[in-house]
Parts: structure tokens; sequence; C-alpha cells
């Protein structure tokens, strides 16, 4: 089980900003900074469609290949389904 100091109440105030998508190329605007919680991201996404604004999620784990490089993951094991349930 995931042990850190995450909670619901810490993503409060980002929950309640307004995302946009770029005027010009429609594409959704990175949000300012993802939830996080521990080793686990939430990024919110808002895009637009005919009937109006929707949101969408994306979750990812972030990992360093036998190279070094960075990659986001998108498998999770049994020790990340409590800091996956913070930041959803």
């Amino acid at each position: 089980m995931y042990s850190g100091a995450c909670s619901a109440d810490t993503f409060s105030e980002y929950h309640h900003s307004i995302l946009s998508e770029d005027p010009v190329t429609s594409k959704p605007v990175t949000p300012p900074s993802p939830l996080r919680c521990g080793n686990i991201k939430a990024t919110i996404w808002q895009n637009v469609n005919m009937k109006g604004p929707f949101f969408s999620t994306t979750f990812s784990r972030p990992f360093k290949d036998q190279s070094g490089a960075w990659h986001n993951g998108t498998s999770f094991g049994l020790n990340d389904l409590e800091a996956l349930m913070t930041v959803a």
C-alpha cells in the first residue's frame, strides 16, 4: 500500500481551476501542474465539442528505461491503487 501523505483536500483548489484549449490549434492546453500523489500523476484536460466543454483525465506513472531516459507508463500495480484513488 502507498504510505504517502496525499489527500483529496490537497487537490481541491486545482480541481476548481479552468483549463482551456489553444484558440489557434484547438488543442488542449497543458495544465499548469498535474495532480500528483507519490509516483502517480493525473492530468485533467478540457476539450470542447459542439455540445460544449467536457473534461477527460489521463493517469500515468513515470519510469526510467535502461538508458536512463524518462517515460510515462500507463500500467499500474497493486501498490499504486491508493495513490490512483487519491488523484482520481
